[in-house]
């Protein structure tokens, strides 16, 4: 199981091991989580838990020369920066961006996709 905290709230869903997709649109990782979430209250925790995109601002600042670029993320609203545990993997810091249902059967479970940020290790 794989959970996604944010101070107190933790939501636990499954991660699918096809369909899982890393990419680095900025400075930061974006993590494409194939889940399934067990029951619509959790649906909605992690709805609660996510910060749109559009919130969401990522630089990179250049230091002296010979110096690591820092980056710099502004979140301006939404759930905000938590942690990340998927099964086997170490924890991330990390913000949940999106999430997509593509599947709801009738006792409330759902199969989507959750996009989180990957900020750095938790």
């Amino acid at each position: 199981m794989s959970t996604f905290t944010v101070g107190s709230d933790t939501a636990t869903f499954m991660v699918y091991d096809q369909g899982f997709r890393d990419s680095l649109t900025t400075a930061l990782e974006d993590w494409a989580l194939p889940i399934l979430v067990a029951d619509s209250a959790t649906w909605g925790l992690l709805n609660t838990l996510r910060t749109p995109k559009e919130l969401v601002t990522v630089r990179t600042i250049a230091g002296q020369p010979g110096t690591t670029p820092q980056t710099v993320i502004d979140v301006g609203g939404g759930g905000g920066a938590g942690t990340l545990t998927v099964d086997d993997l170490d924890p991330h810091t990390a913000i949940l961006i999106g999430l997509d249902r593509t599947f709801i059967d009738q006792a409330g479970a759902s199969l989507g996709v959750a996009n989180f940020l990957i900020v750095g290790p938790a």
